[in-house]
């Protein structure tokens, strides 16, 4: 059995799962990776399976810590036996069992279960991912960063965040155009983004940067007031 599967965290959202249950995706059947279009259509086989049994379902995606490599699945409530012949049914290695808030890995050919500790640490709640634009623009009006600027940029955003987007663009400055470079990330932890700030400010040599979250824009410079910009934006409780 692939050891990844030791290591799951699971996207779901926390007030449609029930007290107890069991998770079962379709894709990839026998641990082999398939084209998309395959499994899609056999994740809805598997809705309607579950569908024609009575067992409410709830979605729930599986991935990688790094949230690669995902796998949606279905989060429904039945006996051991029966989800495991759903398991062996789809050509599943395993399924994840939730009892009394533990997970479990649950082998599909032998029934046994493997505690892999609570599942409220595997479950990733898409809600708190919050989506910020860090506004860099140029050392100086009229001036464009140069190729060596804009690689230093993506290196440091990249020890930050393992996933993001940088859109080129065009700002103003006194009046004056200026190269700018939006850089956009989803995280949980908003003391991460003003980190990236200041170190970005620094890289480039500049007085400030931008930083916006839920249509509220802040300038971040060296003086500035870490926890009264996380206050800001309506976290009360930030790191320090």
């Amino acid at each position: 059995m692939n050891p990844a599967y030791k290591t799951t965290v699971f996207q779901a959202l926390p007030e449609d799962l029930p007290a107890s249950f069991h998770i079962l995706t379709a894709w990839n059947p026998n641990g082999e990776t398939d084209w998309p279009g395959t499994n899609q259509k056999r994740d809805v086989v598997l809705a309607e399976r579950l569908d024609a049994l009575s067992l409410p379902r709830s979605r729930v995606t599986g991935m990688a810590p790094d949230e690669r490599n995902a796998e949606p699945g279905w989060a429904f409530s039945c006996n051991l036996d029966q989800a495991l012949e759903l398991g062996r049914e789809f050509l599943q290695e395993a399924i994840y069992q939730v009892e009394e808030g533990a997970l479990f890995l649950v082998n599909c050919e032998t029934g046994k279960r493997t505690r892999l500790g609570p599942f409220a640490e595997r479950l990733r709640n898409p809600r708190e991912n919050l989506l910020f634009t860090i506004h860099l623009g140029s050392p100086a009006p009229r001036a464009r960063l140069l190729p060596t600027e804009e690689l230093g940029i993506r290196m440091r955003t990249a020890q930050f965040f393992d996933s993001f987007t940088i859109i080129r663009a065009e700002g103003l400055s006194r009046s004056q155009s200026e190269d700018t470079h939006l850089i956009s990330a989803a995280t949980r932890d908003p003391a991460k983004v003003v980190k990236l700030a200041l170190e970005l400010m620094q890289f480039t040599a500049q007085e400030g940067v931008g930083i916006s979250h839920n249509g509220i824009y802040q300038r971040v410079t060296e003086w500035s007031d870490r926890k009264f910009l996380l206050r800001v934006w309506g976290f009360t409780s930030p790191a320090p």
